[in-house]
């Protein structure tokens, strides 16, 4: 499996609700087109980890490499999130 993290924070005014429902809603329908093997959302709470690291993390898995770009191609990058 090849693995791709993001760390990022919502920008203001987007709910978190909303955001975790619309990404699972894209992240299932590229793992029905065998775009992407697995994912896993997560969310920083209480102020706990670093610093440095913002809110929100998401685990994107695929089985290769091209995977990834077959993901994004027709959808475009992060702003389809």
């Amino acid at each position: 499996m090849d693995p791709c993290h993001v760390w990022f924070s919502l920008k203001e005014g987007v709910k978190d609700v909303e955001f975790s429902d619309g990404a699972r809603t894209y992240f299932e329908h590229l793992k029905e087109q065998r775009r992407l093997a697995t994912y896993r959302i997560t969310r920083r709470k209480l102020g706990h980890g670093h610093p440095s690291l913002q809110d929100w993390h998401v685990m994107l898995e695929f089985e290769v490499v091209a995977q990834l770009g077959a993901a994004f191609e027709q959808y475009g990058h992060a702003r389809a999130l």
